[in-house]
């Protein structure tokens, strides 16, 4: 009785000690889209980590992934992840985004706070840029599918995580387990009391 009272009160306190843990961040996802002119647009995807969020505009020092395909006429042109870096040639990055409103920030000069450049004007390589009048993508240089900034073309759109049970979900779990444990060893000490008699 004495060693399952043990084993039960260590597998209380080995579940409960999982709910008292530090919550880690997960990242939140968005997939990104542009359409241009002559049948350029840009698809792509980047995250950040969820303590971010509702926290106001952050930068591109802030943003975990970033990855951009180039089409024309939903042909790759080329694809950039910022894992592997500027392009040579490539202007300075600049990333800004609101995750408040879960929208880019634009409008403003490429290299201030409501730009985006993104490795644009490498060669050879692939890139986009946002600035005070319009918006476009890059191929090995050269500057296509340009549109006004006023068409607010930019946008993000969050990718659905799949739900993460709570603390308490693994509590309840781990009770009952242990409740099943215990049960156990009662019918199989009672078992062997029996053959035994």
């Amino acid at each position: 009785m004495k060693s399952f009272t043990r084993f039960y009160l260590a597998g209380f306190l080995a579940v409960t000690s999982l709910t008292a843990l530090p919550s880690f961040s997960h990242a939140i996802g968005f997939n990104i889209g542009w359409t241009g002119s002559g049948g350029y647009s840009m698809t792509g995807m980047f995250s950040y980590s969820d303590a971010l969020i509702n926290t106001g505009a952050i930068n591109g020092s802030q943003i975990d992934t970033l990855m951009i395909d180039i089409l024309l006429n939903g042909v790759s042109q080329g694809t950039w992840n910022l894992a592997d870096g500027q392009g040579p040639g490539a202007s300075a990055f600049n990333f800004n985004f609101n995750t408040t409103t879960e929208t880019f920030l634009v409008g403003g000069l490429s290299p201030g706070l409501t730009g985006q450049r993104w490795n644009f004007m490498a060669n050879p390589g692939v890139g986009f840029i946002s600035g005070n009048s319009a918006q476009s993508v890059n191929i090995d240089g050269t500057s296509f599918g340009s549109v006004s900034i006023t068409l607010r073309r930019l946008t993000a759109t969050r990718k659905t995580a799949p739900p993460i049970p709570e603390p308490s979900t693994f509590l309840l779990f781990g009770t009952g387990m242990l409740g099943l444990l215990g049960y156990a060893a009662r019918r199989k000490r009672q078992g062997q009391i029996q053959t035994t008699a």
